[in-house]
């Protein structure tokens, strides 16, 4: 458990509570220069309503909030949805309020304010999850399936390819901005990627890169050309900071075309997924799948960490001990001597090696080759079974003849 300075222990008087919230809405802006841009944009309304949740229960919100108190503010509250006054809030909403009440109680922790984290044992549900904690590995299969569903929309089909051929998470797809797409690099077609609002210099964070390179397949980039193409026709959708988003969506109710969000993203994958008839999966399953296929492609997990942004190693590995490992690849070597290190042509060549989609005169040829080695190590085996029943014959013969007088 995490404890603040010993020896000292607040007061519950509200003068304090209003100095710790002006506090931590000072440490917000430091963290998070840009805060419309960060996943904490709304942090201080939820923790406002927090502190008047804790007033109302006859709690100090530093020194006698519980797990129960908090538990009971994330799930209890009313939503905020146009025209509905009544109901429980969604998974995803409940989510959103535990981290921000977590993130002020930890920095309470950290200041001196308060003595523990009252969320540290609150059982709040994840969206990401609902389905249990080992999460899902999208199979080739799964994926061809879903590509299939998309092609009539070219819009999802670039959604959708972007996200498994480069692993990005939701939110990072939806800041792609239209400049961040770069399709004659040196390297090939790449887009450049912002991390989660944790940038050079912040205090208390890990150093992360202002912009990762995300490498595409010639299929993601392909894909991406015609749903721009697709836009052209339609007056570029900004956002409200004006910046045009690289990835949209069509809205079913009115056809217009709208940036891409975490929850448009959801109701995406849900949609291809019922089309596809593959069962339930989460935006995020394709960075799962993304890492766990990585290294199925005999990539190293400090190679995959480099290349899809986490922190620590160790993240890249709880990917694995969360669910289950895909083996080795048969055709791991060469797939890595095709692919180099372009780990998205790589997990590419997984797929089509193992059942996915087509991917053209290489991915053929690789084919090709592979199996004629298989042939040819098939026949090695049958050749050496031969020569040792032939020995096996031998030293039978030899025994008869000395047993013979």
């Amino acid at each position: 458990m995490v404890r603040g300075r010993k020896g000292w222990r607040p007061g519950d008087d509200e003068l304090l509570r209003g100095t710790a919230f002006a506090a931590y809405k000072s440490y917000l802006e430091r963290r998070f220069p840009q805060p419309e841009r960060s996943s904490a944009h709304p942090y201080v309304g939820v923790v406002r309503q927090w502190l008047t949740y804790c007033e109302g229960q006859n709690t100090d919100p530093l020194t006698e909030a519980t797990a129960a108190h908090v538990e009971r503010f994330c799930t209890q509250a009313r939503t905020h949805a146009p025209g509905r006054s009544s109901g429980m809030p969604s998974a995803r909403y409940s989510e959103m309020r535990s981290k921000a009440v977590r993130s002020f109680s930890r920095w309470a922790v950290e200041a001196g304010l308060a003595w523990s984290d009252p969320t540290e044992h609150a059982k709040v549900a994840r969206t990401d999850r609902a389905r249990g904690v080992d999460g899902r590995t999208l199979t080739p299969a799964d994926l061809l399936a879903l590509t299939r569903a998309a092609r009539t929309n070219p819009l999802d089909l670039a959604v959708l390819l972007v996200l498994a051929d480069t692993g990005i998470r939701p939110i990072e797809a939806r800041r792609l901005r239209l400049g961040d797409y770069h399709p004659r690099d040196a390297r090939g077609p790449i887009i450049r990627v912002k991390g989660r609002g944790r940038g050079p210099g912040t205090t208390g964070t890990a150093l992360r890169e202002p912009m990762a390179v995300r490498r595409l397949t010639e299929g993601a980039a392909e894909a991406l050309d015609n749903a721009l193409r697709y836009g052209q026709a339609v007056a570029p959708a900004r956002t409200r900071d004006g910046w045009v988003p690289l990835l949209r969506v069509r809205t079913r109710a009115h056809g217009e075309l709208v940036p891409l969000t975490e929850d448009r993203l959801a109701l995406l994958v849900r949609r291809l997924t019922t089309v596809a008839g593959i069962g339930p999966v989460a935006a995020h399953d394709f960075r799962r799948t993304w890492v766990r296929t990585g290294l199925a492609c005999g990539y190293s997990p400090q190679e995959i960490r480099q290349e899809i942004g986490h922190r620590s190693v160790l993240t890249t590995l709880r990917y694995c001990s969360d669910g289950p490992r895909l083996p080795l690849s048969p055709h791991a070597g060469r797939i890595r001597e095709e692919a180099g290190d372009h780990v998205a042509y790589a997990i590419s060549l997984y797929r089509h090696l193992h059942g996915g989609a087509p991917l053209g005169a290489k991915a053929d040829r690789l084919r090709v080759q592979t199996a004629e080695q298989a042939e040819q190590a098939r026949q090695l085996r049958e050749y050496a079974d031969l020569r040792r029943a032939a020995a096996e014959m031998a030293e039978e013969l030899a025994r008869l003849k000395a047993a013979t007088p």
